[in-house]
């Protein structure tokens, strides 16, 4: 498997969200064929526990309330996988909306 994660970018939300981008997947089948896809609008997120990713999500309204619901889950391992590949690239000094990370990587290790 390999994660890419592209156009990275600070916001300034007044909220605890940091940081966006979109990570390029790849992952190989167990026929050997290699399937790409990219999930967008994923969030850095800086928690009680330290920053992590969140998947993309979408709002909606109930009784007045102004809710969210993930459009994807990610399993716990990739979770931390993703958290420490964009705290690694994460630049708090950068300007808002400015992309400047195209290039992090992270390649599952030869077995």
């Amino acid at each position: 498997m390999g994660i890419k994660v592209l156009d990275l970018r600070n916001v300034d939300w007044s909220n605890s969200v940091k940081a966006i981008c979109s990570l390029h997947i790849t992952v190989q089948t167990s026929n050997n064929q290699t399937v790409e896809f990219t999930v967008k609008d994923c969030k850095l997120i800086d928690g009680t526990n330290g920053m992590f990713v969140a998947s993309p999500s979408q709002s909606y309204e109930k009784d007045g309330v102004k809710k969210y619901k993930n459009i994807c889950d990610f399993p716990p391992v990739f979770q931390t996988m993703v958290s420490d590949l964009l705290a690694e690239q994460y630049e708090p000094e950068q300007e808002p909306n400015q992309i400047y990370s195209e290039k992090s990587e992270y390649k599952e290790r030869e077995k």
